[in-house]
């Protein structure tokens, strides 16, 4: 897909307004005519039958017209951002329905042959704007309506994480944080821990290279979705996708248990992937940088037949790099394939699958000293042995059906099979160091992970035109299956003196566990998306669940199960807005997620169960170039599984947690120029029932404070062909903690990356990126008990990147 404007090479037409028209559009490089026909010509075509409900979005309802006549229609998104129509149905002209649905608007049509024209606005001195960006609606460009690609916006309008169908950003009543593609291509981002590193209000506790954990208002993240569909992650088996298959990444801080089912409540993280599109094309890349790290991309897609129903997309990347930590290595390749086949006009079939294979050597961190402080060692520290590997594969398959409905709703289907193996062996620090000999002990893990999933959804979503208003009704069910099998052993290896390591002989290791689970999950939900009055929307969700959780210890042959049905899961929320560009809201959404720990009796305890209350306002400002958000929140997570104090090896949920915090967040374009991302968040966490530790701080290793800033400058003129970005974070204190309440603290600290880029052609460009500018020496992430996990953050690094498109 290209798209450009009329002004500079690096300044184009929003992306999420852009998607108004791209739901069943293909993209048109900018122009016009110069003969004007007025919207209140005569119809002259023939009369056709046309369903475009009132009081819809404007572009939505030029989406309907062109799907319904047949007609291309070219628009600038900007022109019709914040329209409605007064629609139109019946047997009318062509011309005359396309009048009716723009009456109102101050827009006007012309044609530029028999059936396409533009959508132009006449300012008040009688001249007409044309628009910076056309799009063409007749042929499909994607099927993804809010593509963020072709674009170099930092912001988005529209979001469906937490929804089914897309909804504006300020209409949302939770905090939402999208990483546009640009941000995506411009920052290096090749692993979703990188994209998390950057979002608002998000913690990465690293360990090697993708394997890191990652925390949101408290809570690691467990899952992620695909297009609406749920996948498993875990930092320990290594399931972080490749981020070059996906346009985006869409993150709805706090629960939403609707439409996700059962989950961690700190977010829900939705990757959208590419789509195949109709115009040939594709980009190349090949990115050098430091401690020997080589990365190459190509992407291509294309129709596949002459009148374009059938498209294709291939996309490929290999990445193999050194670390600044001794003996540490990764390699790993990606392969994803799309074929998209437009049944009819309104009616898509996407296929997709995707191969991510993993090759490392591992790095299990540092050991600090028994009496709180740091070892005060070279980063390239390597406590470990010359066998570390980590091994991992992951296949998925998708089968989706969209039929897209004439009033913007959709009916949906699809199904996702998921296949991960992972098999590591590596050497690790097992104590602190000791004060007084320096040394530490070491063992060897070894770890085998087997997960077979499959996720799948069905659901109806109408726009209903009632009472003046527009509402919106979504009914839908969902079957998830997850199977996993956990072997795991340790063997002592003996002492060492961390500051001078050496090497083991690799010794073998007996499978001391061996876990098998199954979790079967269903779910009936629905929302309704309510406007009693025009400012007002009252949104209410609800979902009813049913699971089956069966455990098997395989070498004791212990099997435990547990199932529930009609488990109900709310969401209330109310959004009001208070100008055509302030809205304020509050929302009450819950989620549940089960456990596998025994009570004394044997049996599996019971889920635990989070609720949160949030309130905050929403806001687009300059021209709806700029989105900026501000929340406050308060989380409670009940039925957490703790030690029973009466009985050694059992579990009682009746554990609490406590979280609260304020997010705040600003993105887009402040000048035509210059694009711009500002996050702030606040994360006051505390336990409130636990066997000990009553009162204290529940996730110590999540700071205070954290700041994101991004922003990237285009220039004009003599220097057109150049940008510059850079970026600073900062983050306050966080800690690990035993057991005895010895801490190992590591101070506030901010980090600042730049980058310059230059344009070598139109189609070819080159960047330069620098990270940790000053050479920041700090701990990325502290070990909840001293004895492993400390991690020091990556030195000053580069990466040199060359991208062309054709």
């Amino acid at each position: 897909m290209h798209v450009r404007s009329t002004s500079t090479r690096y300044r184009r037409a929003s992306a999420p307004a852009r998607a108004w028209l791209l739901a069943s559009c293909a993209t048109l490089i900018a122009g016009a005519t110069p003969a004007f026909a007025q919207a209140t010509a005569p119809a002259t075509t023939q009369s056709q039958s046309f369903a475009i409900i009132a009081g819809q979005p404007l572009g939505d309802a030029l989406i309907a017209f062109g799907r319904q006549s047949g007609w291309q229609v070219s628009v600038n998104p900007a022109l019709v951002s914040g329209r409605t129509t007064p629609g139109v149905n019946g047997a009318v002209g062509a011309e005359a329905a396309l009048s009716q649905i723009l009456d109102g608007s101050g827009l006007v049509w012309r044609k530029t042959d028999d059936t396409s024209v533009v959508i132009e606005a006449v300012n008040a001195g009688g001249a007409m704007q044309l628009g910076a960006v056309s799009v063409q609606g007749q042929a499909v460009a994607s099927s993804d309506p809010d593509a963020t690609e072709g674009s170099r916006d930092y912001a988005v309008k529209r979001a469906r994480v937490g929804s089914k169908l897309p909804v504006e950003m300020k209409e949302i009543p939770q905090q939402v944080s999208v990483t546009t593609h640009a941000r995506i291509e411009e920052q290096n981002l090749t692993r979703l821990e990188d994209v998390m590193k950057t979002t608002t209000g998000v913690t990465v506790l690293p360990t090697d290279a993708g394997r890191g954990a990652i925390f949101v208002r408290g809570f690691e993240l467990d899952t992620y979705l695909v297009d609406g569909l749920p996948s498993s992650v875990s930092s320990i088996a290594g399931s972080q996708p490749d981020m070059f298959m996906f346009d985006r990444v869409e993150v709805l801080r706090g629960p939403s248990g609707v439409f996700g089912g059962t989950t961690e409540p700190g977010a829900t993280v939705n990757l959208a992937r590419k789509r195949a599109l109709a115009e040939p094309g594709g980009t190349a890349s090949l990115s050098i940088g430091s401690w020997d790290a080589y990365r190459g991309e190509m992407d291509v897609t294309s129709a596949l037949n002459e009148n374009k129903t059938v498209r294709g997309r291939l996309v490929a990347a290999y990445d193999t790099r050194q670390s600044f930590i001794d003996e540490v290595e990764s390699e790993s390749k990606m392969a994803y394939g799309t074929v998209e086949v437009d049944l009819t006009p309104d009616t898509t079939l996407s296929l997709a699958a995707s191969h991510d294979e993993k090759d490392k050597v591992p790095n299990s961190g540092l050991p600090a000293y028994a009496n709180g402080t740091f070892l005060d060692v070279s980063r390239s520290t390597f406590v470990g042995a010359d066998w570390n590997r980590f091994n991992s594969s992951d296949d998925q398959g998708l089968v989706e059906l969209e039929h897209r409905l004439a009033s913007g709703g959709e009916i949906k289907g699809a199904v996702r099979v998921t296949d991960r193996d992972s098999d590591m062996k590596y050497a690790l620090s097992s104590s602190t160091v000791n004060t007084t000999t320096g040394l530490s002990s070491v063992q060897a893990l070894e770890l085998h992970y087997q997960e077979q999933g499959i996720a799948s959804d069905l659901h109806y979503a109408q726009p209903i035109q009632a009472f003046g208003q527009t509402h919106t009704v979504t009914v839908g069910v969902d079957y998830r299956r997850t199977d996993s099998r956990t072997q795991r052993g340790a063997r002592a290896l003996g002492t060492i003196d961390p500051t001078n390591p050496g090497y083991y002989a690799e010794p073998n290791v007996s499978m001391t566990s061996n876990l098998e689970s199954e979790l079967n999950q269903a779910g009936l939900y629905t929302e309704a998306r309510i406007k009693p009055v025009t400012p007002l929307t009252l949104i209410f969700g609800g979902r009813f669940s049913a699971y089956d959780l069966d455990a098997t210890n395989a070498i004791t042959g212990v099997h435990t199960s547990k199932s529930e049905t009609g488990v109900f899961t709310p969401f209330t929320a109310a959004v009001y807005d208070l100008t055509d560009n302030l809205s304020a809201y509050i929302s009450y959404a819950e989620t549940f997620q089960p456990q596998t720990d025994l009570t004394v009796a044997g049996d599996i305890i019971d889920p635990r169960e989070s609720k949160q209350v949030e309130v905050g306002l929403k806001g687009q400002f300059m021209d709806d170039r700029l989105f900026g958000q501000v929340g406050v929140y308060r989380l409670v997570d009940s039925n957490r599984s703790m030690a029973d104090p009466d009985n050694s090896g059992a579990y009682l949920s009746t554990g609490k947690v406590v979280v609260k915090g304020i997010d705040a967040e600003v993105s887009g374009s402040v000048t035509e120029n210059l694009e711009v991302f500002a996050g702030y968040a606040y994360v006051l966490s505390e336990t409130l029932e636990a066997a000990s530790g009553t009162g204290a701080t529940f996730s110590n290793w999540t700071p205070k404070h954290t700041a994101n800033l991004r922003a990237r400058y285009s220039f004009d003129d003599e220097l057109k062909d150049f940008w510059v970005a850079g970026g600073a974070r900062y983050v306050s204190s966080y800690y690990g903690q035993n057991t005895t309440g010895t801490r190992w603290v590591q101070d506030g600290y901010a980090l600042f990356d730049a980058q310059a880029g230059y344009a070598i052609t139109e189609n070819v460009d080159v960047t330069l990126t620098v990270n940790n500018i000053f050479d920041k020496t700090y701990y990325a992430r502290t070990g909840s008990n001293g004895s492993v996990f400390n991690y020091y953050g990556d030195p000053r690094n580069a990466m040199l990147k060359l991208t062309a498109r054709f």
